[in-house]
């Protein structure tokens, strides 16, 4: 399952059955669930459901930034 399908599955989870209205021990069975299903971290999930990163479109791409080219430097010696 890659992070897209994850994310999907937790907006999913939350939205259409109702995580955030349930009660504590309904939560705890979904988070467990989920975290069975997924094979995530309980913490990790917590704190995404409780800062939206789940929601956010560009989570699971990373900002790479381009490798520096370096150009070959040519010593010279002067022998005197």
């Amino acid at each position: 399952m890659d992070m897209k399908s994850k994310n999907q599955y937790l907006k999913a989870l939350i939205e259409k059955r109702g995580y955030l209205l349930k009660s504590k021990k309904e939560k705890s069975k979904l988070l467990d669930e989920y975290c069975q299903t997924t094979g995530q971290n309980r913490n990790y999930v917590i704190r995404k459901i409780r800062t939206g990163v789940y929601l956010k479109s560009n989570f699971d791409k990373r900002k790479v930034e381009p490798q520096k080219k370096f150009k070959p430097i040519s010593l010279t010696f002067n022998m005197t």
